[in-house]
């Protein structure tokens, strides 16, 4: 419990980006087809990251490939702010390398392209 409230300030007032998480489910067969999914852009939005959540602990997906990003913006899902740093959506196209967004939108593309998932965006 003193660690929750210790840690309770910190999730709430920092101004760090937060890591997001990546769940990739399926039959692993990248010959088949693959859909990325991605919730949480906006914090203010709950549909978005609950409708992703229940892809990644409800469904078992048998023919292709699922990944899942619950919650790419998470200090705005836990602020309940639609973009603590400006709108999200608007910034996977450019995107500055000063922007506190920048790694979040960085980390995305590299995990995509690592996982061999074709996305259009302007490489950063």
């Amino acid at each position: 419990m003193k660690l929750l409230l210790f840690l309770l300030p910190i999730l709430l007032f920092s101004k760090e980006n937060f890591p997001f998480s990546f769940f990739k489910k399926g039959d692993n067969n990248l010959s088949k087809p693959t859909a990325l999914f991605i919730g949480g852009v906006q914090g203010d939005e709950p549909g978005g990251f609950h409708a992703a959540a229940l892809l990644v602990t409800n469904y078992s997906f048998s023919n292709g490939n699922v990944w899942i990003v619950p919650n790419l913006n998470f200090y705005s899902i836990i602020k309940r702010s639609r973009g603590v740093y400006g709108d999200m959506n608007r910034k996977f196209h450019d995107i500055s390398k000063n922007d506190p967004d920048y790694e979040s939108i960085r980390q995305l593309r590299e995990d995509a392209i690592t996982n061999s998932l074709l996305i259009r965006c302007v490489k950063i």
